[in-house]
This record gives structure tokens, sequence and C-alpha cells, in this order.
């Protein structure tokens, strides 16, 4: 990341922020899939069993959104990258599989209600972009 920046600054092309991505998972609880493991090591589906039992025995769950850290997030190595090298840290992002299927789909992240695990993030990091670039109003 410091080579791209400093090879933007080298030449004159304006960082408008970093966002630190890819370092966890958020998703929907009911979105994960479930499988049982035996003892050989082999995989049997059990999504509709778990969803099914959490509808019946723990419907409050259902709500909820489970995270993963699956990559160290450095303890803050990104927002202090950005002090020192003097470029706006914009947000973290975290992996959510509805984020890019919405993408492949061509549908707008923020109108699909599945799309909740990372969509504060994106809409803090458009607000900052918009309130620190200069837009003209269309004529």
């Amino acid at each position: 990341m410091r080579k791209e920046i400093s090879f933007c600054k080298k030449v004159g092309i304006p960082v408008l922020g970093v966002v630190e991505n890819i370092i966890g998972l958020r998703q929907s609880i009911v979105d994960f899939g479930f499988m049982k493991m035996t003892l050989d090591g082999d995989e049997n589906d059990a999504i509709e069993w778990a969803v099914n039992y959490i509808k019946a025995y723990a419907p409050g769950l259902l709500s909820l959104v489970a995270c993963s850290e699956v990559f160290d997030s450095g303890g803050g190595r990104a927002k202090k990258m950005c002090m020192d090298m003097q470029v706006p840290f914009l947000d973290k992002v975290r992996m959510d599989p509805q984020l890019c299927k919405a993408a492949e789909e061509g549908h707008s992240y923020f109108a699909d209600q599945k799309c909740s695990p990372s969509a504060p993030a994106l809409r803090r990091i458009i607000d900052k972009l918009f309130s620190t670039l200069p837009f003209q109003e269309p004529q």
C-alpha cells in the first residue's frame, strides 16, 4: 500500500483515501452453511437442520450477524500508515458475500436489506468522499 501511495504522490495523482478491506467476515446467521463432520472427516450438509433448530429454539439468533476476523487488522496499522503518509483513512470494510452477489448481479447494495452487515461502512466512506471532494451540481 505504501508503494502505491508513494507512486501516486510522485506522479501527481490525488489519493482520495485508504479503505482497509478483507479483514474479517460479517454475515447473517441464516446465510451461513452448516456442516456436520463425521469421524472419518466427511462433511454432511446440515443447513436445513441448523436453521430449523435455530427457528424453534433460538429465534432471536436469526437477526444476528456473525463476525469472524479472517485476517489480522494489525491493531490499527492502516490508520497509522495513513497518518504517516498524510492520506485520509476512510474506513474498514469486512467481507460480505451479499455485497459480492449484489455487484455481480448489478443490484444496488444499499437497496437490498440482506446487505446490511457492510452497508454502514460503505455509507461512511461515501459520505467522507462527498464531504471532501469539490462536486458541482449538474446543469
